[in-house]
């Protein structure tokens, strides 16, 4: 079956185009970018939602993961901190971010495998910046 089962009638009969487009040109009409557009649910008719897909690139292939929020009662803001937590959950480098008070705020997993801090010993840290 065709993932685009759950796209819209607007999208459904160009949506494999959208990555092949992508694939050949380079240009991110679709990936990296937050629309709001229709979903079909299996039973029901169609309902709005905001769609996030990101290209992640892992050690063996490079992977595309669609985020899908339903619009009804969620925030842009809540929105995008569910997405970035998402997203920081699947990094595989090292990773520390640091606010712009220069206290670190987040600290990945695979920065806790490498440099053997936990997240109790390192977030809060303040960084001379």
């Amino acid at each position: 079956k065709n993932i685009k089962m759950l796209v819209g009638a607007e999208h459904r009969d160009n949506h494999d185009g959208y990555l092949s487009s992508y694939l050949k040109t380079g240009i991110k009409n679709v990936v990296n970018t937050v629309r709001t557009v229709n979903a079909s649910h299996k039973t029901n008719p169609e309902f709005s939602i905001m769609i996030k897909v990101r290209e992640v690139l892992t050690e063996k292939e490079r992977v595309y993961i669609g985020f899908l929020e339903h619009t009804g009662n969620i925030s842009k803001i809540e929105n995008t901190k569910k997405t970035n937590d998402m997203l920081f959950s699947l990094v595989q480098v090292p990773v520390v971010v640091i606010s712009q008070q220069g206290i670190v705020v987040k600290f990945s997993s695979s920065a806790r495998h490498v440099l053997g801090f936990s997240d109790a010993e390192i977030i809060g840290s303040s960084v001379n910046l």
